[in-house]
């Protein structure tokens, strides 16, 4: 595990973040381009990054299986922590913030923010194996996130075509295509570089309109709610140390432990705020959990990713 490197993405994400917020405050973002710029993450950026991360490393029996044990035990770590972010969400007596609280504890940042940390952490391969763990998070996030949000909802439906053919999935399904036909047929030069092009701007932007959401809350409330820390220590340090126990628990080999505690150690994922403004639940609150969680994951990671190494020592 490459530490030195995780600390030099994590300085040069703090210094985006503060860039995006410096930004909002001399107007050169607004609301208006950070929709328009979420967009175009979401509907260009995105696709391009995970078919980017499928075809970024040669197709080998030892890179299949460990895409198979990557969203194998993905989909089964997401459903154990299915249980008490449930419970934690259901202890709160606003029902919509008890949403999301439990949506933003669940699903993680694992792709404009993920991949980076992965790819310092675990070179190519993490930008592969991270790849396919968005599978998962996709899959879950349009059927189980969806099902939380549409709760004592009658407007809000639950259809396979949300969960199937979503942008994500829909990538995904196209990144799977393309890796396996260029496995006998390579893929032209020009179209890779364009697709790297593309997602090269995933990252910087989703960083930028970070900061710049940042910059728009009461300060007080981040730094003064007893909410905001309650789901930061939750997010960022108890659920990542649990899951580097239960992974060494169970006999995984070190390089998945530390993926899977990389993972889930990432901010909330910016989908509940984007969740929270279709279905008009409580947007400020989602979109101060999301800008804080981010912010706060720049000091966590390191600690967390150091405190799982000596976890793999002990157990």
């Amino acid at each position: 595990m490459n530490l030195t490197t995780l600390y030099t993405v994590i300085a040069a994400m703090f210094v985006l973040l503060v860039c995006g917020y410096v930004m909002r405050k001399i107007h050169i973002i607004d609301d208006t381009a950070s929709k328009n710029l979420t967009r175009l993450v979401l509907k260009l950026a995105q696709p391009a990054l995970i078919i980017s991360c499928l075809l970024s490393v040669e197709y080998s029996p030892e890179m299949m299986k460990q895409g198979a044990i990557i969203f194998g035990f993905g989909m089964l770590i997401q459903a154990i922590l299915a249980v008490p972010a449930y419970f934690i969400g259901r202890a709160f007596k606003d029902v919509d913030e008890g949403k999301i609280i439990e949506f933003s504890l669940l699903f993680t940042n694992c792709g404009f923010i993920g991949l980076p940390v992965l790819e310092a952490i675990f070179g190519e391969t993490g930008l592969f194996l991270g790849a396919i763990y968005q599978l998962t998070f996709y899959f879950s996030v349009w059927s189980w996130g969806t099902a939380i949000f549409a709760r004592k909802r009658s407007d809000i439906k639950l259809t396979v075509g949300k969960i199937f053919f979503n942008h994500g999935m829909i990538a995904a399904y196209l990144g799977i295509i393309l890796f396996i036909v260029n496995i006998r047929f390579p893929i032209p030069a020009f179209f890779t570089k364009s697709l790297s092009y593309l997602s090269g701007i995933c990252t910087p932007v989703t960083l930028l309109i970070a900061g710049s959401l940042i910059a728009k809350l009461n300060l007080k409330k981040i730094f003064f709610s007893p909410k905001m820390y309650f789901q930061s220590a939750i997010k960022l340090f108890l659920i990542p140390l649990f899951v580097a126990v239960f992974t060494s628990l169970i006999g995984l080999d070190y390089q998945y432990i530390m993926f899977f505690t990389a993972v889930t150690a990432l901010p909330s994922a910016s989908m509940v705020a984007m969740f929270a403004e279709t279905y008009d639940t409580k947007q400020t609150f989602a979109s101060l959990i999301v800008g804080v969680s981010t912010l706060f994951c720049v000091v966590s990671i390191p600690i967390v990713m150091n405190l799982a190494e000596l976890i793999t020592k002990f157990i």
